[in-house]
């Protein structure tokens, strides 16, 4: 028999155990017939991670076990009130976003779910970045932190930030971008400014230590506090958030120079595209 048909084989054998039993008996039943997968501990592994998600998921999400076909699709079921298709992974490292191109083209959503093993647990990754209606390349939504600006009121620091949301091509980004919208927010005093600014600073602005100080530690702070601001910046599209960067100025020659935004967080399917530290010269922003 092909690779291929005794994993199909031994997958319907496993999830008819699940439904006519349960969860452990079906995993038994995978540990039995591991050996005879033509690699048994990868083939092992992936089951495994697709039965706790199918055991976690399958009520909520109406999920169906699909025909391993070729078209990177483990489930097919309901999420964000769509009509989705599921691909479960150990490890994200073996996945690639032109793996699902041919299939969202058609208008099928992707997402990815990543099992870890060691605590049993897994999270849903949206890949369903739209393509360029000019090149076919992939539009990436990108939030850049522009500035945070500090003001006081009787001795008590104030910090908000001016975010620029922009579109941005994979395939020609200096050629199809767009800026979507500029958004100024008000950030919590406690989240952002406590551990980087105290009262006794705030007369200390002319000092060239301190304001390097205050850039360093705001690079810190959009670094460390990412899932923040991922989540702020999808609320601001509904499209998956591609990459978070810090706004700046590279002076190259005395008086001279410009303005550039350094990626600091980068959605895991697209570090190929925009690599933590990569620089962007975008004229529009």
């Amino acid at each position: 028999m092909h690779p291929a048909s005794k994993y199909n084989e031994i997958r319907h054998h496993v999830f008819s155990t699940y439904h006519k039993y349960n969860l452990k008996t079906a995993l038994s039943v995978l540990q039995s017939r591991a050996p005879e997968l033509y690699s048994a501990k990868t083939g092992y592994v992936g089951l495994e991670a697709e039965l706790f998600f199918y055991d976690k998921e399958r009520d909520k999400l109406d999920l169906q076990a699909t025909l391993d076909a070729g078209d990177k699709c483990d489930f097919t079921g309901i999420y964000k009130d769509k009509h989705a298709r599921f691909d479960t992974t150990t490890n994200i490292d073996y996945k690639s976003l032109e793996d699902y191109e041919s299939f969202q083209r058609t208008g099928r959503p992707y997402y990815l779910v990543v099992y870890d093993r060691k605590r049993q647990t897994h999270r849903i990754i949206d890949i369903n970045f739209p393509f360029c209606p000019d090149c076919k390349g992939r539009m990436i939504d990108g939030l850049i932190l522009k500035e945070i600006e500090i003001e006081t009121s009787n001795l008590t620091p104030h910090g908000s930030t001016m975010q620029t949301l922009i579109r941005i091509c994979t395939k020609k980004p200096d050629y199809h971008n767009f800026i979507v919208g500029d958004y100024y927010y008000d950030l919590d005093t406690k989240r952002t400014l406590e551990f980087w600014l105290k009262e006794d600073f705030v007369d200390a602005w002319d000092d060239d230590d301190f304001k390097k100080m205050i850039v360093d530690q705001r690079k810190k702070w959009t670094i460390n506090h990412n899932t923040y601001l991922r989540k702020l910046g999808q609320s601001l599209t509904p499209n998956p958030l591609g990459f978070i960067g810090e706004f700046d100025y590279w002076m190259f020659w005395k008086d001279k120079g410009e303005y550039y935004t350094k990626i600091v967080w980068t959605h895991e399917m697209l570090e190929n595209y925009f690599p933590a530290d990569m620089e962007l010269y975008i004229d529009s922003i």
